[in-house]
């Protein structure tokens, strides 16, 4: 046995704990016996204890293939993750986007108004002191070149009543739509802005051809379309600016109106305004006056309200405006000179005819149009044209292109509009209201083109045929025949031709190129010539002439043919001269000059003008038109050009320019008329009534550069052409059928 105190001997185990082994001690042997029997329970318990698996450091990691596996399973949970984040804002944004655009047009639509409310007047933009308020806009006109001399170009008299209503009668502008439509959808943008709740219009001055009537007009060498219906309702004017002009009770009398119509067969209207200094040297104010032109001036569908004769109404209507607004440009409505030219001679002969087209109300007052008028180079007369030789009923009755368009319109809209109407062109009215305005120039009847090119290059012939654009109808436009209705036995009631001062003006040598070349087809002989005017004129029958009648009035020419000789250049000879130039003096007396002086003979033998002088003016002065660049004419009096006009961007003279001392005669004649109807010096006209009086025609005034002068070997040979031409037989009848039209 072991002393306490004694080293404990311990069994070896596996164990390197010391600690952890039994202490043996001494025991009886029936425990021993037993012990040892656990001992070797315990040392099998303890082998096995002592077999243990180990796990290698590689077998802990991954292997390479599955290391990608997982780097690629990741990979693809971030890409999936990383487009369903992306999906989701695309989403977001869809359904923010209606919102977001919501709130860009707010703070757009909210700057907008408060641009507008910085500009209203009296703010940030006040109405400058030119501009004058118009019961539709205020008018800003442009500052000239000269001093205190302003501009209005293309504003508006009247308006379509719908965008597209082109064979409407015109509307004056009264209400907000009407004021609309003619300030705001009628004229180009940059001549119109709207502040504060009012149109300002401003008067610049556009020659493009957007801003041209509709009409046709040349363009190297060929005619296109150009223009729109809504700019043939304008006017155009300059004014000197007088302060506070608006606010004087009781001003004084303004300048005297000179209201200009051109125009070249009702087809085509190029108005320009004099120069400024022109103006402010004559001190008259000078309005161009637009009119519609064409299929849209002067077509009928035969229905109320959609024609004929629209171009009429429509000068009716500028004078109309120019009645109530020409005291706020300092000028005088009670001395309105109404000037027409060529197809505005025409129109103003038709006002000069009828009562009812003379006087507006204004304020409740009624007031005359015009005070005196001015017909030059035109034409008397106004013909009935009936239903069955209409040039335009027959155009859209028959053109295929237009039956097929209204075939369209009706399987489209046939359905729910049915226009129930007799007339067979008003059925096609609705169904042709989609036609574009350069189709419609475009569908311009043949008939009048061909009677357009017969009234200017022809000598009259018995078989002709032509058809008058302009026609007489009493009842629903007041449009009369002016010469037809001074006809001694005609049923006409003349009551309503106006007792005012008028001049009734022919030139006698318009501008004409004498030294075209011989080769040139425009140069004639005088043989040929000869030939040309005796086999047109001998188709009529004249048994009561002394000679054969194409005879008789060739020879009425021949003083006149020796002038044209002597009037040769110096290096020219007599067989080098073009005489197209007098065919081209036969064929204007006897279709224009001498419906002229049967009209002016009985406007003053019928009395229909007492208080009024009637004066009947031959001029020898050339008439020199002045075109732009491309050719087309601008109307404007040619004595009234002077070297700072304007008619585009090369504004020239056909042939050469005159002098400004050859036409200062007829600016003086025309100054004097202006402002007191009367030409100083001139003699009226006054017929014969007793025995060894004056002949008529000596009461004819005949200006040349130096003044007025006594008839030459032109006015003798024109006066006996005429005599031949019109015979005291049914002259009316002659001179109307023959005549020049439109």
């Amino acid at each position: 046995m072991n002393e306490p105190g004694s080293p404990a001997f311990s069994i070896g185990t596996s164990s390197a704990n010391p600690s952890e082994s039994q202490t043996y001690k001494a025991k009886p042997r029936d425990s021993v016996t037993e012990e040892s029997k656990a001992n070797v329970k315990t040392e099998d318990e303890l082998s096995e204890l002592e077999v243990r698996n180990y796990l290698p450091l590689e077998s802990l990691l991954p292997t390479p293939e599955i290391w990608d596996r997982m780097k690629a399973h990741q990979k693809a949970k971030r890409i999936r993750f990383l487009v369903m984040i992306s999906l989701l804002y695309i989403i977001l944004w869809i359904a923010h986007a209606p919102v977001a655009m919501w709130k860009a047009w707010s703070i757009a639509r909210a700057a907008e108004l408060q641009r507008l409310l910085d500009e209203r007047p009296g703010l940030g933009q006040p109405l400058p002191s030119s501009c004058i308020v118009t019961s539709c806009a205020a008018l800003c006109p442009e500052p000239t070149n000269v001093r205190d001399w302003y501009s209005m170009n293309g504003v508006p008299y009247a308006t379509l009543p719908r965008q597209k209503a082109y064979f409407a009668s015109a509307n004056y502008p009264f209400t907000f739509i009407e004021c609309y439509l003619a300030y705001w959808h009628g004229v180009a943008q940059e001549k119109r802005t709207f502040v504060n709740g009012q149109i300002r219009f401003t008067g610049k001055e556009k020659y493009d051809d957007e801003s041209e009537c509709a009409q046709m007009k040349p363009k190297n060498g060929k005619m296109v379309p150009v223009g729109k219906p809504q700019s043939c309702l304008s006017l155009s004017f300059k004014f000197p600016w007088v302060q506070n002009i608006q606010q004087r009770a009781f001003p004084v009398r303004g300048l005297p109106v000179v209201a200009y119509i051109g125009g070249s067969y009702l087809m085509e209207h190029r108005p320009r305004m004099i120069s400024s200094h022109l103006g402010s040297e004559l001190q008259v104010f000078y309005v161009s006056i637009n009119y519609r032109l064409g299929v849209f001036g002067f077509s009928d569908f035969g229905i109320e309200g959609s024609g004929p004769n629209h171009g009429v109404e429509d000068v009716r209507q500028a004078l109309a405006w120019i009645q109530e607004h020409a005291h706020l440009f300092n000028a005088d409505p009670d001395r309105v000179l109404l000037y027409g030219e060529d197809s505005g001679a025409t129109i103003v002969a038709a006002l000069l005819s009828s009562s009812r087209q003379q006087t507006v109300f204004i304020n409740g007052i009624p007031k005359r149009l015009f005070t005196h008028a001015w017909i030059s180079d035109g034409s008397v007369v106004i013909p009935d044209v009936p239903a069955s030789k209409d040039a335009f009923r027959e155009m859209v009755l028959n053109d295929p292109e237009l039956e097929k368009i209204c075939q369209e319109w009706i399987a489209a809209y046939g359905q729910t509009v049915k226009p129930e109407r007799s007339h067979p062109l008003a059925r096609k009215y609705h169904c042709l209201s989609n036609v574009s305005v350069t189709k419609w120039l475009e569908k311009t009847p043949v008939t009048w083109l061909h009677s357009r090119k017969v009234d200017q290059t022809l000598l009259p012939r018995a078989d002709e045929v032509r058809s008058s654009m302009i026609k007489r109808e009493p009842i629903r436009t007041l449009v009369e025949n002016p010469l037809g209705m001074l006809h001694p036995k005609g049923e006409i009631l003349t009551s309503g031709i106006a007792d005012i001062p008028v001049v009734i003006f022919s030139s006698m040598n318009p501008a004409y190129n004498m030294s075209k070349a011989i080769d040139s087809p425009d140069y004639w002989s005088l043989s040929e010539t000869e030939k040309q005017v005796k086999s047109t004129l001998n188709t009529f029958q004249k048994p009561t002439s002394q000679l054969p009648y194409a005879d008789g009035i060739w020879n009425a020419y021949q003083m006149y043919l020796n002038n044209l000789i002597a009037w040769r250049k110096e290096d020219q000879a007599p067989n080098e001269i073009n005489y197209r130039a007098l065919y081209d003096t036969i064929r204007t007396d006897l279709r224009e000059i001498c419906a002229y002086n049967l009209y002016a003979k009985h406007l003053q033998l019928g009395g229909h003008i007492q208080f009024g002088p009637i004066y009947r003016i031959l001029s020898r002065i050339k008439n020199q038109p002045y075109v732009d660049e491309a050719g087309a004419r601008c109307d404007i009096p040619f004595f009234l050009i002077d070297e700072h006009f304007q008619c585009g961007k090369e504004t020239q003279p056909v042939y050469e320019a005159l002098d400004a001392d050859q036409k200062e005669v007829l600016i003086r004649a025309f100054l004097q008329f202006a402002y007191y109807g009367q030409i100083l010096g001139a003699i009226q006209m006054q017929f014969p009534t007793y025995a060894g009086a004056p002949a008529l025609e000596t009461t004819y005034n005949v200006l040349s550069e130096l003044g007025l002068t006594t008839a030459g070997n032109r006015e003798i040979g024109m006066l006996s052409a005429c005599k031949i031409w019109v015979s005291e037989e049914g002259e009316f009848d002659h001179v109307m059928k023959y005549a020049k039209m439109n």
